[in-house]
């Protein structure tokens, strides 16, 4: 499974880091790449002040997700990304110009249960006050190509043995 680009996609607490380094432990070569690296330091002090990004903010990080995947992956290695690609227009630009090798992970956790992971978790940046906007932007990939939907009614372990099922 190598020359691949895996984005494990969702809210902010819907797993997407646990789950990507969790698969990327299963694939040989595999290397994650987390999406909010890619942000720039006033994006983080926005998000930490509480306010959610908009498209303005949201377009170049994007852009070097984007970028950072095809170098990573012109070096023959399956690369996994966390990437929120909340709106289906963030996921048809991730996919522009990449074809089959491009598959996205929807990690679908319901609303309470990512309000307890909330209260419970430290993120470095994201404020659970943001999760209500997350919520509100997300379109559910619904009958877009390449996406495996993964059930937030799942265990860790039950969600990397489905994904690795379904990315054979």
């Amino acid at each position: 499974m190598t020359n691949r680009i895996i984005i494990f996609m969702g809210v902010s607490g819907s797993g997407k880091t646990t789950l990507a380094n969790k698969v990327a432990d299963e694939i040989p070569g595999a290397v994650v790449l987390e999406g909010d690296s890619f942000h720039l330091a006033e994006m983080k002090e926005k998000m930490r002040a509480g306010t959610p990004l908009c498209d303005e903010d949201r377009w170049p990080w994007l852009g070097r997700i984007k970028t950072a995947a095809i170098e990573s992956v012109k070096q023959q290695r399956t690369v996994i990304v966390t990437c929120s690609a909340l709106k289906k227009t963030y996921r048809d630009y991730l996919r522009e110009d990449l074809g089959d090798i491009l598959c996205f992970v929807f990690l679908d956790v319901a609303p309470d249960v990512l309000a307890m992971r909330h209260k419970t978790r430290q993120h470095e940046y994201m404020s659970p006050l943001l999760l209500e906007s997350q919520l509100a932007t997300l379109e559910r990939p619904t009958l877009e190509e390449g996406v495996i939907k993964i059930s937030g009614d799942l265990t860790e372990a039950e969600s990397v043995a489905e994904i690795m099922k379904r990315l054979l």
